[in-house]
């Protein structure tokens, strides 16, 4: 630090010059460039009331005489005052800057934040406060129940309460343009220094969009299950190897059906299809894993497994035929053909979790499981049959089902025969007579019996002239005759 204003500072001493140019610590070189001439100086510190010096005043040039002892102390006690102003102002400036700061974060909030003063009067309330429950920009200094909408005004009996902290979850807001908002809403007391309440603070977090992507993923998955995927996805969706029931459906001719109406109404009834047969599997706590052209790949048990998951894919595919009776009503009323398909089931291991690339991920599920139950819908041709499962969900069923076993089957990529059932929705269900008639021209085809397995599927067919199962088993007996199986054969079909 130079000169008097300098030392002044530095020492915090006062300093009294009967004659500035005298004094050294002068740079005269000001004087010459204002025109003014410096001859008497009084310089006092400004004094911080921690003791720093924050600043120094000068009075110059006393017009009678030199500056006395009592012209410093009535500079001092100036300069005492000075501070006080000075300290004021920048303890304002720091307060403007923290309140410009504060609003600053207020804005970029998307939660919405309101502030009321102990009468429930809105002081302020941000941006997105503003948006969410419509409070009018104006609205400062009036009753926060007079801002809001009366179709959402619910939520202000959060007013009502104490001082404790209160919370409401789910809370449908109108907005000043009528879209509505999803919010959950906390309220938190203010008080004073001495702990008596002054008012309220309401944090207003905005869930349109996680209740929109709950909306979206409940389409897919079970509600329960979009909850846990929500909640913690990554370790409901790593590889996992787990027990599950696999669905394969497929559109019957579905080519030659394309071909003749054309690729508009194609989609069309791909869309009015694909609706039903979704539905079907979700309320009976499926997931729809993917379409495939005409097919659908659904899944019961992941990413979590149940015990009902077999009854549940049985379920899903009983409702799937009756849907699918009720939409062929539809068609045949509009003049359009109508609809047959094909369901497979198999029940067993698979592995389940996020595959894919890193750009693009599917939440499937792999294994022999998966392939058997693709094989077993293709099967569903072969024996006229709409509904056909292995072995393994027929043993893991614990409801009672109209079926019938109607072969054992070695299919492509599975070593190990397969026992096939044919489910049958209650509508559709053979009678009991026509279920042990087949069970016996099964016993007697096994036991190569041939003329009088025949004769018992023919039973079936007199009583069901539409059994594919037993027609196929007449031809292969008809077949046998004509040229016998080899000695080692026990009965199981290769597909």
């Amino acid at each position: 630090a130079e000169g008097i204003a300098g030392h002044v500072f530095t020492t915090g001493e006062t300093v009294t010059v009967a004659d500035a140019y005298a004094d050294g610590r002068l740079n005269p070189e000001i004087d010459g460039s204002t025109g003014y001439r410096t001859r008497s100086i009084l310089c006092v510190p400004i004094v911080h009331r921690d003791g720093r010096a924050i600043g120094v005043i000068q009075a110059l040039n006393r017009r009678e005489g030199g500056f006395t002892p009592a012209c410093a102390e009535r500079l001092r006690a100036f300069a005492a005052q000075a501070a006080v102003a000075l300290v004021n102002a920048q303890l304002f400036a720091d307060l403007d800057g923290m309140r410009r700061y504060s609003e600053s974060i207020l804005r970029s909030l998307s939660n919405g934040v309101i502030s009321l003063d102990a009468q429930g009067r809105l002081v302020k309330a941000n941006a997105a406060a503003r948006v969410l429950a419509g409070i009018p920009d104006d609205g400062a200094g009036k009753p926060l129940t007079a801002l809001v909408d009366p179709r959402s005004a619910s939520w202000l009996t959060l007013l009502d309460g104490d001082a404790e902290k209160s919370y409401l979850a789910d809370v449908a807001l109108q907005a000043a343009d009528g879209q509505q908002h999803d919010v959950n809403i906390s309220r938190v007391p203010l008080t004073d220094l001495n702990d008596d309440p002054i008012g309220a603070l309401l944090v207003l977090e905005d869930i349109t969009a996680e209740k929109r992507v709950r909306s979206t993923l409940s389409r897919y998955l079970p509600g329960q299950v979009a909850e846990r995927v929500l909640t913690d996805p990554e370790n409901n969706l790593g590889g996992v190897a787990q027990t599950a029931t696999v669905l394969f459906s497929d559109i019957r001719s579905f080519t030659s059906i394309s071909e003749t109406i054309g690729a508009r109404a194609t989609v069309s009834m791909l869309n009015e299809y694909f609706s039903a047969m979704a539905e079907a599997v979700l309320v009976n706590n499926g997931i729809v894993d993917k379409y495939i052209g005409d097919a659908i790949m659904a899944v019961f048990g992941v990413p979590f497994t149940t015990e009902s998951d077999a009854d549940n894919a049985v379920l899903a595919s009983i409702s799937m035929l009756g849907r699918l009776d009720a939409l062929n009503r539809r068609r045949e009323a509009r003049g359009e053909a109508p609809i047959s398909i094909g369901i497979g089931l198999s029940t067993g291991e698979v592995v389940a979790g996020n595959v894919g690339s890193s750009r693009r991920m599917d939440y499937t599920v792999i294994g022999d499981t998966v392939n058997l139950a693709a094989r077993l819908e293709s099967a569903t041709k072969a024996y006229g049959a709409s509904l056909v499962a292995a072995e393994g969900t027929v043993a893991a069923l614990s409801g009672e089902y109209p079926l019938r076993k109607i072969d054992r089957i070695r299919v492509r990529g599975k070593g190990e025969p397969v026992k096939l059932y044919q489910l049958f929705s209650p509508a559709s269900a053979p009678t009991g007579e026509a279920l042990e008639i087949f069970a016996a021209g099964r016993a007697l085809f096994i036991e190569q019996q041939w003329h009088d397995a025949e004769r018992r599927f023919e039973d079936v067919l007199r009583l069901d002239p539409d059994d594919g199962a037993a027609a196929l088993h007449i031809e292969r007996c008809r077949r046998f005759r004509q040229v016998a199986p080899p000695p080692d054969w026990d009965g199981v079909a290769i597909l």
